[in-house]
């Protein structure tokens, strides 16, 4: 069975101020976790909350289906609590993509 300790190593395992700064990420729910949304069909943008999202976020999109590997021009903007894909349009319905922001 998999262990579910963490475990601090090299510079970091005394280092008080970042053990707590990661356990607050982690409490905040600051970690990596992959969601997925889908787009609006017959737009060109799709605006979704995330509070975890900040204006210096990365937000890397993976698509779920074939019809959003397909779409072509797919990027994304982001602001405090939120991010825009902007795409073009499309009248399908399964435009789902898995998503996760690096902080």
């Amino acid at each position: 069975m998999p262990s579910s300790k963490i475990t601090i190593t090299g510079s970091y395992e005394n280092d008080s101020y970042a053990i707590g700064n990661a356990i607050n990420n982690l409490a905040d729910g600051k970690v990596a976790e992959i969601k997925e949304i889908t787009l609006d069909p017959y737009k060109s943008s799709t605006v979704f909350n995330d509070t975890r999202c900040s204006s210096s976020s990365l937000v890397h999109l993976a698509p779920s289906t074939a019809n959003s590997a397909a779409l072509t021009g797919v990027y994304v903007i982001t602001t405090n609590g939120s991010f825009e894909v902007f795409y073009s349009q499309s009248s399908e319905t399964d435009l789902k993509f898995k998503y996760i922001i690096f902080n």
